[in-house]
């Protein structure tokens, strides 16, 4: 039996985390496993190790990444992502955010079924709440990670308007605050996460 991923992509400040948190609090019915991703970087100001991500060290990533502990394991600015696989269960809907990397990386493993979620939120809204995240923001990072998102994300535009995407992955638009509440009735997702697919 395949390991059953909901993987939520989109643009930084998309709301791709929040949705995460309240999907794998909100809905005990539905028994999410929150996938925490394993990462090099450094450690946002906002972020703590081992609930926003599990931060460690280059040389501990490419051992676990030649014991096949790491699963798609994908690299950006430098920074190496991944998954612990032993974070995964077989009995539950693993859930998480996914950079597009990785998505790709994981879907053409047949150890996976995966259902991609792309969450959509207008430029002004994910610039504000990337701001409003933070303490003390580093505008620099902000522009870069905007930046880099346009450039990466480019088939994926505003889905209300003529997207280039040809609407293989369900879409959910998260531009307010509480849109999120209903990701998990989007008929592909309630398809996934109750065995109906």
């Amino acid at each position: 039996m395949a390991i059953k991923i909901l993987a939520l992509i989109g643009k930084s400040g998309a709301g791709k985390d929040t949705i995460v948190n309240w999907m794998a609090s909100n809905l005990p019915e539905y028994h999410f496993n929150k996938i925490i991703l394993t990462t090099t970087r450094p450690m946002r100001s906002y972020e703590k190790n081992h609930i926003n991500y599990h931060f460690i060290s280059d040389q501990v990533f490419f051992s676990k990444m030649g014991n096949d502990q790491i699963v798609g394991a994908s690299q950006f600015n430098n920074w190496n992502y991944g998954i612990d696989i032993t974070t995964l269960k077989k009995n539950q809907i693993n859930i998480g955010a996914f950079n597009l990397a990785m998505l790709e990386i994981m879907k053409r493993d047949p150890r996976f079924e995966i259902l991609p979620i792309y969450i959509y939120a207008s430029p002004k809204t994910r610039l504000l709440r990337s701001i409003m995240r933070e303490q003390n923001p580093s505008y620099t990072e902000i522009c870069r990670r905007f930046l880099a998102d346009e450039h990466d994300f480019f088939e994926y535009e505003d889905p209300k308007d003529n997207m280039k995407n040809d609407f293989s992955i369900p879409y959910y638009i998260n531009d307010g605050d509480g849109d999120f509440f209903n990701v998990h009735n989007i008929p592909a997702v309630k398809n996934f996460i109750t065995g109906l697919n």
